[in-house]
C-alpha cells in the first residue's frame, strides 16, 4: 500500500508515539519495581527465562536489545525476542511489533502487517491496541477504510476502560493539534 508523504508521516508518527509510550511505561514500571538490574547475573537469568518461553522475559529482552544500553543494540534481535512473545499472545509484544512494522524500525514500513499486530492485541483486549484498530480502519492504514469498523473498535476501547481511553484520546487529538498545527505554520511560512 502507497501512502501520500503526509499519510505515511502521520502513520509513522502515531506508531512511534505509541512504541514510545509503551516502552517506557514498561521500563519505568520495571525499574519502579526493584527489576532492571542486571549486576550479579540478572541479564543472564532473564535471557534464560526468555529462553524458557517466559513471554514476559521475551518482551524484557527485547526491551534490553532495543534500548541498547546494557548490551549493543540490535533490532532484529529485538524484533524476534518480540516475536516469540507475540506467538503466545503476548499484547505489549504484539503491539511494539505493530510500532515497528508503522514505522519501519529496522524492518520495511508493512501497514497490513502492523495491522495484522494491532488487531491481533485488539481482540485479546489490549486497550491501545483498540484505540489503534479505531485509528487504522478510519485512515485505512493497512485496512480497508471503514468508518464503522472504526467505530466499533472505539466503542470496545471505552468497554474497556472508558477513563483510559478518553485519556489516550485527549492525548492523541493534542498531539496532531500540535503536529497539524506545526505543518499549517510551516505552510504559510513557505508560502
Amino acid at each position: 500500500m502507497e501512502l501520500s508523504s503526509g499519510w505515511s508521516a502521520l502513520a509513522i508518527f502515531v506508531g512511534v508515539w505509541i512504541l514510545i509510550g509503551l516502552v517506557a511505561f514498561k521500563v519505568r514500571n520495571y525499574y519502579k519495581n526493584g527489576n532492571g538490574k542486571y549486576k550479579r547475573g540478572g541479564l543472564a537469568r532473564l535471557k534464560q527465562k526468555a529462553e524458557s518461553g517466559d513471554a514476559a522475559a521475551q518482551v524484557e529482552l527485547g526491551h534490553v536489545y532495543t534500548a541498547g544500553k546494557v548490551v549493543s543494540q540490535d533490532l532484529e534481535i529485538a524484533r524476534e525476542w518480540y516475536e516469540k512473545a507475540a506467538a503466545q499472545n503476548e499484547p505489549v509484544a504484539l503491539m511494539v511489533l505493530g510500532a515497528i512494522y508503522t514505522a519501519g524500525r529496522g524492518v520495511d514500513v508493512d501497514l497490513e502487517r502492523a495491522a495484522q499486530y494491532y488487531l491481533q492485541a485488539a481482540e485479546i483486549g489490549k486497550l491501545e491496541a483498540q484505540l489503534m484498530c479505531a485509528y487504522i480502519y478510519v485512515r485505512g492504514l493497512g485496512v480497508a477504510r471503514s468508518d464503522d469498523t472504526a467505530r466499533e473498535w472505539l466503542n470496545q476501547a471505552m468497554d474497556t476502560d472508558r477513563d483510559a481511553a478518553t485519556k489516550y484520546l485527549k492525548q492523541m487529538s493534542d498531539d496532531m493539534d500540535d503536529l497539524i498545527g506545526g505543518t499549517i505554520k510551516k505552510w504559510h511560512v513557505q508560502a
